[in-house]
């Protein structure tokens, strides 16, 4: 009987852990790991590489990150590839890729992809609107920021601050004076953003005493608030009511920013004074530009 090679003292171990040792599988998590170390578009496109050789390309966390990065790095026409080959793509990618397109100043991009998401069959949720009207605004589209308004009624989403406070902005852009009222008269609450997205709105529309009668009324402000009611006020040559609001503004500790003194240096400049100006500019050295550099 012939012995077997097996039974031999020199017979291979097949379950010896040393032999054939496999490399550990990439995954998400070393993707992300990559992503986060890219400080070039070729980086990135180098690992978007990767990602597809290891069967990752449909991993929508990696999509949205990749998407971000491209956004970042402004190009938008990769990120469009990056998304257009997910074939199932979740509510929040498409949001995501409407707020980069809009963000990045494609409008008519963001619009066009909310199109093609309503036409495929998913539905927009209250991440999705307050984006595409903002590319409505940037376009100054108010046909179909009137679609969008009627949709987040039918849907129960009309009622989102968010909502309201981007619809409100749109009437106002497009001169609707009327309906972007309407909008804040029916919020059922309202933040700091409304009030000031309403009083701007007005202001806008060259309505400047029912601006400081929403200002005025305005259970809080911030700087913000503040800012936008002294250029108000300097835009429409009123610039002593600028100045005064600033003194005020100084008496109840709210502290300006850059663009409140921009606004200032402007009325010095309208009014002549060299002398007020290098006061102005004094203030901004000591109390904000200091912070900022």
């Amino acid at each position: 009987m012939i012995a077997s090679p097996w039974s031999t003292p020199d017979a291979i171990n097949w379950r010896s852990p040393c032999l054939f040792s496999v490399a550990p599988r990439f995954g998400s998590q070393d993707a992300i790991a990559l992503l986060r170390k890219c400080t070039s578009f070729n980086q990135l496109k180098q690992t978007h590489a990767k990602i597809i050789r290891n069967g990752l390309s449909q991993d929508q966390l990696l999509v949205r990150k990749l998407i971000g990065l491209c956004s970042t790095y402004g190009r938008m026409d990769y990120a469009a590839l990056v998304f257009h080959q997910v074939e199932t793509p979740h509510a929040f990618t498409w949001n995501l890729m409407i707020r980069e397109y809009t963000i990045s100043g494609s409008s008519r991009q963001a619009i066009l992809l909310y199109n093609l998401m309503i036409c495929e069959g998913y539905a927009p949720d209250k991440f999705t609107f307050p984006f595409v009207i903002k590319a409505c605004s940037a376009l100054s589209v108010i046909d179909k920021g009137r679609e969008l308004h009627g949709l987040a009624i039918k849907t129960g989403l009309f009622r989102d601050l968010f909502v309201h406070n981007t619809l409100m902005d749109l009437y106002f852009k497009c001169g609707d004076r009327e309906y972007g009222c309407k909008v804040f008269e029916n919020m059922p609450v309202r933040s700091v953003v409304s009030w000031t997205t309403m009083m701007n709105g007005l202001i806008a529309n060259g309505d400047l005493d029912s601006a400081l009668e929403i200002f005025e009324g305005m259970p809080e402000k911030n700087v913000v608030s503040w800012t936008a009611m002294i250029n108000g006020f300097v835009k429409n040559q009123r610039l002593q009511e600028a100045f005064d609001l600033f003194r005020r503004m100084q008496l109840e500790n709210v502290k300006p920013n850059e663009y409140t003194l921009v606004g200032l240096l402007r009325a010095c400049i309208e009014l002549g004074s060299l002398k007020l100006g290098r006061w102005i500019h004094e203030y901004a050295v000591e109390n904000v530009w200091s912070v900022l550099y």
